[in-house]
């Protein structure tokens, strides 16, 4: 779990300082999706690393991507990818990594020479921009309604000091 959050802080932070090493964290990545026997969250962190790795720079990316070979599969490894991350919308669970990925992709749709590859996936971007968008607004709202509850909860415990000094100021009448 630790390497998969090290690669995205990774990516995020040092554009363009880490061209040579992108395949490295890539290539893992991909090999992690590819093998079978995965939990939702190891997953996750797979996929995140390859979205970030599209963030960072997403013409190498999909360059890398598109090379990228499957063991026993003649499929494009850009089609296949993309669709595992269009349907496990769901496994981003935290701000930061719905974030990524809206910013993975608008960097891509946004560069002026949009990878062929993607062209085939095209279609399926809008439904996916739009989960994602409605489930980043549900996890802002989540995590506005905690913070509320907890300076509810620092209330409350100011109430219950007072009504302590209140009693002892009481017991020295």
């Amino acid at each position: 779990k630790q390497w998969y959050q090290r690669r995205v802080a990774i990516t995020a932070g040092h554009r363009g300082k880490i061209d040579h090493m992108l395949h490295m964290f890539m290539s893992l990545a991909l090999d992690k999706l590819a093998q079978s026997v995965q939990t939702q969250e190891l997953r996750a962190m797979a996929l995140l690393v390859v979205v970030s790795a599209i963030w960072y720079n997403p013409v190498l990316a999909m360059h890398l991507l598109d090379k990228y070979k499957l063991p026993n599969s003649n499929e494009s490894v850009v089609e296949q990818f993309f669709n595992q991350l269009f349907s496990d919308a769901e496994v981003f669970i935290g701000i930061h990594d719905k974030k990524v990925a809206v910013l993975a992709l608008c960097e891509l749709i946004m560069h002026p020479t949009a990878p062929k590859p993607f062209e085939h996936i095209a279609d399926k971007l809008i439904p996916f921009f739009i989960t994602l968008l409605k489930n980043l607004r549900i996890a802002y709202q989540l995590r506005r309604e905690e913070e509320n509850e907890e300076e509810d909860g620092d209330d409350d415990d100011d109430d219950e000091d007072d009504e302590e000094l209140e009693s002892e100021d009481d017991e020295w009448d």
